[in-house]
Order: C-alpha cells, then sequence, then structure tokens
C-alpha cells in the first residue's frame, strides 16, 4: 500500500494484523471449528497499544469486520479480548510493550460486555 520496509506504518499494520488475526483464531475456537496446537499467541505484545488499538477500536465499530472476522457476540469478544489482554501483558512486560485495555475505548466494551458470572461458575 505504498508503504516502504523502513516506514513505522508497515510496522503498525502487521501488529494490527497480528492482534486480528488472535481474535479469528479465537472466534473459530470458540465455533467448534478444529484449531490444531495453540491457538494464538499475541506476537504484537511486545509494542504498545497505540499500534494495535485502532483495529480493535474498528473492530468494535464496524459491523461488516466483526461479522467477518468473529461473528460472535459481545459477550464472546469481551471474554476473546480479555484473554489477548492477559497473554499480551505477560510478554509486553518483558519488552515495555504491551500493558493493556484500562482506560480505552476497548476496556470499557470489556467492562460493558463481559457476561455476569453465575453462581456455579
Amino acid at each position: 500500500d505504498g508503504l516502504g520496509p523502513d516506514d513505522d506504518d508497515l510496522l503498525t499494520s502487521i501488529a494490527q494484523f497480528d492482534l486480528l488475526s488472535n481474535v479469528v483464531a479465537i472466534g473459530e475456537a470458540q465455533l467448534g471449528h478444529p484449531v490444531p496446537g495453540r491457538v494464538y499467541y499475541p506476537n504484537f505484545a511486545r509494542f504498545h497499544q497505540h499500534r494495535i488499538e485502532p483495529a480493535v477500536e474498528r473492530l468494535l465499530s464496524d459491523a461488516d469486520m466483526r461479522h467477518a472476522l468473529f461473528p460472535l457476540g459481545d459477550g464472546e469478544l469481551a471474554l476473546a479480548l480479555v484473554d489477548i489482554d492477559e497473554k499480551a501483558r505477560q510478554e509486553g512486560w518483558r519488552f515495555d510493550g504491551f500493558m493493556g485495555w484500562e482506560h480505552t475505548p476497548v476496556g470499557d466494551f470489556i467492562s460493558a460486555s463481559l457476561p455476569e458470572s453465575t453462581p456455579d461458575g
């Protein structure tokens, strides 16, 4: 898309693609499709969330994108983002990278959309 190999936007684009591939992999696993081996790995976690957050915010607001990449409900997506957050923080901590979704529109979506826990679970 007109980006050179030294263009910082190229790195941002790759990090966003990686994050979205994580969302898709989790969604496919939740739909019952076989996903061999580990379902996903947050390679993007070495970088700060400002690189990936625009892609997640678009996923939350663009119905066509959401349907194509994660055709499950808000609760399932919130759970997927929490899982990604936990793994990405573990990796990001080692590299002073990803720090989480707190105080962001993504964090607000998660808080509003997480399914309520049941008394037995």
